[in-house]
C-alpha cells in the first residue's frame, strides 16, 4: 500500500500521515523539495516511488509539491506538464493512492500562520495564497480529503 498525501501548508497532511501510519502499520516518509543540484526531477521522484513499490508507505508530500511550490519559490516547475503526466502513470502503475488534503483557505491559513516551520514563510502571505490556489490543479488527479467536513 502506497499513500501519497499532497496539499498546501497547514492542510493537515502530517497529522493524517501519522494517523494512517499508525492505524495501517505504514512507514512514514516526508519528502520536501527536490535537491538543488538535481538535473532530472522525474527520475528523482520516480526512483523514490519505485523504491516504495511492494512496501507499506505513506508519503507526506511527494512530486506534486514541485508543481505548486517550484514556480513560486524558484520561478519554475522542474517537473513540467510532461513530467507530471509520466509521474501520474508511475503512481498508478505501482498502485499508489494519491490524496489531496484540501480544507478551506481559512483553515490552512490559520494553521500556516501559527508559527510552525513551513515551506512558505509567514512574511509572504501573497505567496501562500498563490500556493493554495495552485493546488486546485491537483483536484482531478487526487482523491480529495477535507478533515473539517464530516
Amino acid at each position: 500500500m502506497i499513500v501519497i498525501l499532497e496539499g498546501p501548508d497547514g492542510a493537515g497532511k502530517t497529522i493524517l500521515a501519522h494517523q494512517l501510519a499508525k492505524k495501517f502499520n505504514l512507514e512514514y516518509r516526508h519528502e520536501g523539495p527536490p535537491p538543488k543540484e538535481l538535473t532530472d526531477t522525474l527520475y528523482y521522484y520516480g526512483a523514490i516511488l519505485d523504491q516504495a513499490r511492494g512496501h507499506r508507505v505513506v508519503f507526506d508530500r511527494l512530486a506534486f509539491g514541485e508543481r505548486v511550490y517550484g514556480p513560486i519559490l524558484r520561478g519554475h516547475d522542474t517537473l513540467g506538464d510532461t513530467g507530471w503526466r509520466m509521474f501520474k502513470r508511475l503512481m498508478y502503475a505501482v498502485g499508489a493512492f494519491p490524496v489531496l488534503c484540501y480544507p478551506s483557505f481559512k483553515v490552512c491559513y490559520e494553521a500556516w500562520s501559527s508559527g510552525r516551520d513551513e515551506l512558505i514563510t509567514v512574511d509572504r502571505i501573497d505567496n501562500f495564497a498563490k500556493v493554495y490556489q495552485r493546488y486546485e490543479l491537483a483536484e482531478d488527479d487526487h482523491y480529495l480529503y477535507d478533515w473539517t467536513v464530516d
